[in-house]
């Protein structure tokens, strides 16, 4: 997902709560791939407004990876339908940094399964994302380095979603040090409110991570993560994770 829901100061943590709202669940995005028409229309420097459709149902083989991935999707026929507006700004009283408002509303058309048993025609949400560059050493544009900052905020229908209602927020500091300008410092929480209405043991999944992503070369970094996630799954015991993450350009 690169287009609709996506939190800018979020890309480098690895849980996946930073990038895109748990609630927004019928979004097709990586293995799974789906049809879709999007349309942006910017009307001047600050706003802008985007409209999607996307096949988005477990009946379809698009781009099929390997063994079934679209079986992810929650529903059988129908289209997801999504718009979202933008605010950005280049500056704040007081606050002479860049920033950006993003307020989305979606809808899906299929039958989703209940979890009482029954079943149900269409459901929706909203979501809002909040990132902001808080501190910059100095006012270029081509310097990366500065502190910033993203809140998140998710809700769609307990009766059908395992995840309902989801906020989140972070912390991301590029050039701590100053003889590593390229550097990357995280810190984030993610809690996640799963349905009453489905079963789960706990009331709420919290996810704490730390990352430092370390730019060694211009075609490498290493990224050493630590996440402390609270009643895993909001059924299990807390749970300690910790990833090493490479990534090599060519």
């Amino acid at each position: 997902n690169g287009e609709f829901a996506v939190v800018r100061n979020g890309l480098d943590f690895i849980n996946s709560s930073s990038q895109l709202t748990p609630t927004l669940y019928v979004l097709p995005t990586t293995p799974a791939p789906m049809a879709s028409v999007n349309v942006f229309y910017r009307f001047n420097r600050m706003l802008y407004l985007g409209l999607g459709v996307y096949d988005a149902n477990h009946g379809d083989h698009y781009l099929v990876i390997t063994g079934t991935p679209q079986n992810a999707q929650p529903t059988s026929g129908g289209a997801l339908f999504i718009g979202e507006g933008g605010l950005l700004w280049d500056h704040l009283p007081g606050l002479r940094t860049t920033g950006e408002l993003q307020l989305g509303v979606w809808g899906h058309t299929g039958k989703f399964k209940k979890f009482d048993g029954g079943s149900q025609y269409d459901s929706g949400g909203f979501y809002a994302i909040l990132d902001q560059t808080l501190w910059k050493p100095t006012p270029e544009p081509e310097d990366s380095r500065g502190l910033r900052g993203f809140l998140e905020y998710g809700r769609t229908e307990r009766s059908v979603a395992t995840m309902y209602q989801h906020v989140g927020g972070g912390l991301a500091w590029t050039g701590l040090f100053r003889s590593r300008p390229k550097d990357v410092l995280g810190l984030g929480a993610q809690c996640a409110f799963p349905s009453p209405e489905a079963g789960f043991t706990r009331s709420y999944e919290l996810a704490l991570e730390t990352f430092y992503k370390m730019q060694l070369t211009p075609w490498l970094f290493v990224q050493p993560d630590l996440q402390y996630i609270v009643n895993t799954g909001a059924r299990y015991p807390d749970a300690l994770v910790g990833t090493m993450r490479a990534n090599i350009s060519f």
